[in-house]
C-alpha cells in the first residue's frame, strides 16, 4: 500500500497534484530568496538571510526527512550549508525511490528532484555569500 493517501485517489502516477507542487516549492521559495538577499545586501542585513536562510532550509530538511539531525548553527557557516546541500541531494535522490518502491507517495518521483534543485540553489547562494564574507 502506498504512503500518503496514494491507494484511496485516483492519482496520474507521472503527475504531481498541484497541492503538492504549491506546498513542496513554496517552502523553497525563502531559501533561494534568502541566497539572493545574502548576496546582494551589505553587512548586516546579509548576516540575517545567511543565518535565516540557513535555519529555514535546516527546518525544512528536517521535515522532510522526519527526524533529528546535527544543529548546523554549531558548524561554520559554509560547513553547515555544505551539510545542508547533502541533505537536500539525498531527499532528490532517495525520495524518488522511495516513491517508486511504494514507500512515499508516487508524485514525490517527480516532485522532490525539481524542488530539491531550488533549495540547493538557495543555499549555493548562501554559501557563496559566506565565502565573499570571509
Amino acid at each position: 500500500m502506498a504512503v500518503g493517501g496514494d491507494a484511496d485517489q485516483t492519482v496520474d502516477p507521472v503527475g504531481v497534484p498541484t497541492l503538492s507542487l504549491v506546498l513542496g516549492f513554496g517552502p523553497m521559495l525563502p531559501i533561494l530568496a534568502a541566497g539572493l538577499a545574502a548576496l546582494l545586501w551589505g553587512d548586516p542585513l546579509r548576516a540575517v538571510a545567511i543565518v535565516g536562510g540557513t535555519g529555514w532550509a535546516a527546518a525544512i530538511l528536517l521535515f522532510i526527512a522526519g527526524l533529528l539531525a546535527l544543529p548546523v548553527f554549531l558548524l561554520s557557516p559554509v560547513a553547515g550549508i555544505l551539510l545542508l546541500m547533502l541533505g537536500y541531494a539525498g531527499v532528490a535522490v532517495l525520495d524518488p525511490l522511495a516513491a517508486r518502491r511504494g514507500e512515499a507517495p508516487r508524485h514525490f518521483a517527480r516532485l522532490r528532484p525539481p524542488q530539491m534543485a531550488v533549495g540547493l540553489l538557495g543555499l549555493g547562494l548562501l554559501a557563496a555569500a559566506c565565502l565573499r564574507i570571509g
